[in-house]
């Protein structure tokens, strides 16, 4: 069986005990076999899956898009296998960051979906925990501004950044929680984060097997 498919979230095996389960979350295809980060700019459209590529132009300023298919498909719908039958909500494919041993000091962690999306009419800033898993009392609010331009939504349009910034006391190890843990807003504005192909509410829940494609974030004390 393939790892990838047209499925909803809710059809995969999301225990975070089940190594298999992250590789697969959000079911886009690997540009290069078992790479977790070939996926990070894998997309799915109203043409298929994507591979999707955004690039400065060289003369008149602005940008291009490059969509290069690894599954060309549509069932037959103007959104393809995005529609809310097939894939669904646009869902938390993976998250990393550059470096999971971190200093005190500013650092991003990245939140990836399997759908480009995008902040719809008034949303407000995001919000997404850190548990403290030395002590199980702390934590760190890790915000993503409600930006819409490549520097706000990045890789291939389906990529939030979260930053966050760690003092010495905050030494210790931390991960990003399953379950309980959804991304919220910051602000009393709603958050509204919506599938570019559909336009419907992404989904802002954490499973066990996506936290697990980041792990666990040791900060030292200097």
């Amino acid at each position: 069986m393939p790892s990838w498919g047209f499925d909803a979230e809710n059809t995969q095996v999301s225990a975070g005990a089940n190594t298999v389960a992250g590789i697969k979350a959000g079911y886009q295809p690997f540009e290069n076999a078992n790479v977790l980060s070939s996926k990070r700019n894998v997309i799915a459209t109203n043409r298929g899956w994507m591979r999707r590529t955004i690039k400065n132009n060289r003369q008149g300023g602005g940008t291009r898009i490059i969509d290069e298919p690894l599954v060309a498909a549509n069932p037959g719908t103007a959104d393809g296998y995005a529609n809310t039958a097939y894939l669904g909500f646009a869902d938390i494919a993976q998250i990393y960051m550059a470096n999971t041993t971190v200093a005190p000091g500013a650092t991003s962690v990245y939140v990836v979906f399997n759908e480009p999306v995008k902040h719809e009419g008034l949303a407000g800033d995001l919000i997404l925990h850190l548990a403290n898993t030395a002590t199980g009392n702390a934590e760190k609010r890790l915000v993503a501004t409600a930006d819409n331009s490549n520097t706000g939504i990045i890789n291939a349009n389906n990529t939030l950044k979260f930053n966050v910034t760690f003092v010495a006391g905050d030494a210790g190890s931390y991960k990003v929680l399953a379950a309980s843990n959804t991304i919220i807003n910051a602000t009393p504005t709603a958050a509204n984060l919506v599938s570019l192909n559909t336009f419907t509410s992404a989904n802002l829940v954490v499973t066990g097997a996506v936290s697990n494609t980041l792990g666990t974030i040791t900060v030292s004390a200097s």
